[in-house]
């Protein structure tokens, strides 16, 4: 592949910008790299392989991915110039009147939603991170997006009773 960008795509199932099935086969150009961010899928975000695959790209969502970018993540080798997210490797806190543009690293500089904290936060088995919910509504939104699906090793901590209502359409989390 040759300076191809994939962005902003959506998948039911795996793989939101790639699906690398059992017989594919995909070079990736290290002079004309390729760019694959920000996609979305239930399971790898922006790539799903289901053998060993090299990627060689230019700018990916994060430097650093973890499974909920590309899963299963061992089947993954990286060749990663830049990343569209800095990467937090600590626990945040998200308020629904916080700002994804803040550090998210204190109760007094919260992020704003839960999608965000979760995109951001490099955690693994050796460096798991809570979320810390403060108090308020949680709702859809166009970047905030229901059921929350937990990558492994974030978990989701409120500092009183968490309360998910939902219906057909209608998801809110209040907390607090």
């Amino acid at each position: 592949m040759n300076n191809v960008t994939l962005v902003n795509n959506t998948a039911s199932q795996y793989g939101g910008g790639i699906y690398f099935g059992a017989t594919s086969s995909v070079v990736f150009s290290s002079a004309d790299r390729c760019n694959i961010y920000f996609n979305n899928a239930f399971s790898g975000n922006d790539l799903y392989a289901v053998s060993q695959t090299l990627v060689v790209l230019d700018t990916f969502s994060v430097l650093h991915p973890t499974g909920y970018y590309a899963t299963p993540i061992n089947n993954f080798s990286f060749d990663i110039q830049h990343g569209k997210l800095a990467q937090i490797d600590a626990d945040v806190y998200v308020s629904p009147s916080g700002n994804n543009a803040n550090s998210g690293l204190s109760s007094n500089e919260p992020l704003q939603t839960i999608h965000h904290a979760i995109m951001v936060l490099f955690a693994d088995s050796l460096n798991p991170h809570t979320i810390h919910l403060m108090p308020g509504f949680y709702y859809p939104t166009d970047s905030e997006t229901f059921p929350v699906v937990l990558p492994n090793y974030i978990n989701l901590a409120g500092n009183k009773e968490a309360t998910l209502s939902a219906n057909d359409t209608d998801y809110a989390l209040r907390v607090g």
